[in-house]
């Protein structure tokens, strides 16, 4: 079949309609240039998915999503900054001196270390030791525990080898007494016993006790409301000389509150309640201006009403 330059020839021989000779699809074009856009902000931003791309490009995520599936583009990632190896290196490499060693024999020539947690009456505790390799004992030792409260406590320690444990000084064991300071009883500066406030914004204040690190606060309100709530020292209240807490409530009324510090030994005792009165004034009654009583309005979509 020889070629022809008539365009109805064409489509007649191929077997297509037409207009599908003069149609350009405007859509690849815009899928190109796109593309080239999602490349250029990977490379500026490397940890770009295709929501992030679609923000900085101020495109949907729609069609950054269908552009990077279709043309296969995945964000590179951040380069990742490896802080330690793996391997000694050469300027810092170690050689292993227990390597040639058939046996150890010799005492105090080399050593090991171990660290054991354990739990012991609900506590946690952990025992780090450093032991002799050629005679298995135990050169020094460190016991340790973070305990939960001021009290009594009693430490018992033995000793042991291949032949067995032997017995702990003192059977009975050894008392101590852990008496952090708690907390003393706060004292209160504002809202004041029996003061009126015209304000649902209430800031409370009270002198910081240098051994608190949370303070409690309990309100109780009209309408059984009650707001219980721990508030940690430099984050949930700003405190210097003095403690600021600022708290909102939802009406007027009569509310009685409470405080008291605490820290990792435990909390103080609660001080004295204190009485205070919210009274905002409401708004007064606005005037009616129109439409006026028995008024006959002949608008009827959009009719206009205005107070004072």
């Amino acid at each position: 079949m020889r070629e022809s330059s008539n365009k109805t020839v064409n489509a007649e021989a191929l077997g297509i309609n037409l207009k599908n000779i003069y149609r350009e699809r405007k859509q690849p074009p815009k899928d190109l240039a796109l593309k080239t856009a999602i490349e250029t902000a990977h490379h500026e931003h490397p940890a770009y998915g295709h929501r992030r791309t679609a923000d900085h490009l101020g495109v949907n995520h729609k069609r950054t999503q269908r552009i990077m599936a279709q043309f296969n583009l995945r964000p590179p990632g951040a380069p990742r900054v490896v802080y330690y190896c793996t391997r000694s290196t050469t300027p810092n490499l170690y050689p292993n001196l227990l390597k040639n060693l058939d046996e150890i024999t010799i005492p105090h020539h080399v050593r090991c270390s171990d660290l054991t947690r354990f739990v012991y009456r609900s506590a946690i505790w952990y025992l780090a030791t450093i032991e002799d390799i050629a005679t298995r004992q135990i050169i020094n030792g460190e016991l340790s525990q973070s305990l939960p409260a001021n009290g009594v406590y009693t430490w018992y320690v033995r000793g042991g080898n291949d032949a067995g444990w032997g017995l702990c000084e003192g059977y009975g064991g050894v008392g101590f007494t852990v008496g952090q300071p708690l907390a003393q009883v706060i004292v209160k500066s504002t809202p004041a016993q029996n003061g009126n406030l015209t304000d649902l914004n209430v800031i409370f204040s009270c002198i910081h006790d240098a051994e608190a690190t949370i303070y409690e606060v309990y309100i109780a309100g009209p309408n059984g409301y009650i707001s219980y709530e721990p508030y940690i020292v430099g984050t949930g209240v700003t405190c210097s000389t003095n403690c600021e807490l600022s708290l909102t409530f939802p009406e007027n009324g009569a509310y009685t509150w409470y405080v008291r510090g605490g820290n990792s030994a435990g909390l103080g005792e609660w001080n004295g309640e204190t009485v205070f009165n919210i009274s905002l004034s409401l708004p007064s009654t606005p005037t009616l201006n129109s439409p006026v009583d028995d008024a006959v309005i002949y608008q009827t979509n959009r009719p206009t009403f205005t107070w004072r």
